[in-house]
């Protein structure tokens, strides 16, 4: 296992996984709640790169082949927030 953690979604993450990183921890993630409109609540995922362009990134070494490697995401750590436990 060859982790590289990162917060982009760029191409330094295409030429990791290249060099052989095959797990991708996401980092600098972090969930808040948010009040709607019609006074109900949901939850935000903030922070970090933006999960479209994680999508595509992850996109884009599928169809180059590397549909193997792993995508996991990292909340809280480095004096940032933890994952509120009543959210799960």
């Amino acid at each position: 296992v060859i982790i590289g953690y990162t917060k982009n979604a760029d191409d330094t993450v295409i030429k990791a996984v290249k060099d052989g990183v095959n797990v991708i921890i996401w980092c600098f993630m972090e969930v808040i709640k948010s009040s709607n409109d019609d006074d109900t609540e949901s939850l935000l995922m903030k922070g970090g790169p933006d999960i479209n362009d994680i999508r595509s990134l992850i996109k884009k070494l599928d169809d180059e082949g590397y549909d193997n490697v792993v995508h996991l995401t990292s909340f809280g750590g480095w004096n940032g927030p933890h994952l509120n436990t009543a959210y799960t």
